[in-house]
């Protein structure tokens, strides 16, 4: 930038403040992977297992491989795949109570242990990797902000003047830079009485603003809370005890689970799965199972499927049996 003083220039330094360090396209990838990778983790925690421990141990370790170099867990492929919508081959390979996974290609794609990952129409993601070119946006400000605010501004009285006269331009640079020394090494330094040296402010509402806009943004398209989407657990206030977005929540991973998780299940593990049933009202759990009991006339098939409707299995009907012959003996 320069002061135009007659004849002369007053040339003044243009300072270009960097942002973020690491790249848009990157932030973009990284970001929409671990949102979806979540979303995938939280779909996996209410699959209902059937109440066997070690097929749940194999579905959970399956699910993510962090101390194998050459393989990966299942989860990992499938979130890649549907953030950079791509067609990923994946062949998978018993490795003691658990499937480990690596990845081929379309020659091997006929092999029954290769599972084709095909998400090159997968709309959403396009969506969502411009809405975290946004939110890169509004972050890159916000870091250009907080450098802006570790400096000092020198509020120089009549500087504009002493700057348009040539005579003494070279004078006041020299001044402008020895009260520029000073401070930055903590030493002192002169001032006119009607000059000041401050701290620049930052104002971080247009970044919060922004920032929280995306995330509504996201929250409306994957159809998860925002909480959920910014990694926030709990209501948003003392008040709020969560339970909107708890309903909100499950009702978004009934979606990705009946669109998309339920189907990689099969083609993995080779049988149908279903989600836990959703226990809103858990208080009332022991009068509905006091209720499965005394129904004398039900059968033993009707008593089961009553117990699976509340995410209990049969080790709990056996349970209260044992408990009634104890009873009885009594």
């Amino acid at each position: 930038m320069s002061i135009f003083s007659g004849k002369d220039f007053a040339e003044l330094p243009v300072t270009e403040i960097s942002g973020m360090t690491v790249a848009e396209r990157e932030f973009i990838k990284i970001s929409s992977t671990a949102l979806y990778e979540r979303i995938i983790y939280a779909v996996i925690k209410e699959v209902q297992t059937g109440g066997k421990d070690t097929e749940n141990e194999i579905l959970t370790l399956s699910a993510s491989d962090n101390y194998t170099p050459f393989s990966r867990g299942f989860v990992y492929f499938l979130s890649t795949a549907m953030a950079e919508k791509r067609q990923i081959w994946i062949k998978k390979e018993k490795a003691g109570n658990q499937y480990i996974f690596k990845k081929t290609d379309s020659s091997e794609v006929n092999q029954p242990d290769v599972i084709e990952l095909d998400f090159r129409k997968f709309t959403q993601a396009t969506l969502l990797n411009q809405y975290y070119a946004i939110l890169f946006d509004a972050l890159n400000g916000a870091a250009k902000g907080v450098k802006i605010s570790q400096g000092l501004l020198l509020k120089i009285n009549r500087l504009s003047e002493m700057l348009a006269d040539k005579r003494i331009i070279s004078a006041v640079e020299n001044q402008l830079n020895a009260i520029s020394d000073a401070l930055r090494e903590a030493k002192t330094a002169y001032l006119d009485a009607g000059s000041s040296a401050e701290f620049a402010i930052f104002d971080t509402e247009p970044s919060e603003k922004a920032i929280t806009f995306v995330y509504q943004l996201i929250s409306n398209l994957t159809g998860y809370s925002t909480s959920f989407v910014k990694g926030e657990k709990g209501g948003s206030s003392l008040s709020d005890s969560g339970e909107a977005d708890k309903r909100q929540n499950r009702e978004a991973t009934e979606f990705y689970f009946n669109s998309i998780v339920q189907s990689v299940l099969e083609a993995i593990f080779g049988k149908m799965y279903k989600l836990k049933p959703n226990l809103d009202n858990i208080e009332n759990l022991p009068s509905m199972l006091a209720t499965i009991e005394m129904w004398g006339e039900g059968s033993e098939e009707g008593k089961k499927f009553l117990y699976e409707q509340i995410g209990l299995s049969e080790q709990h009907l056996d349970l209260s049996k044992s408990n009634k012959k104890s009873n009885d003996t009594i």
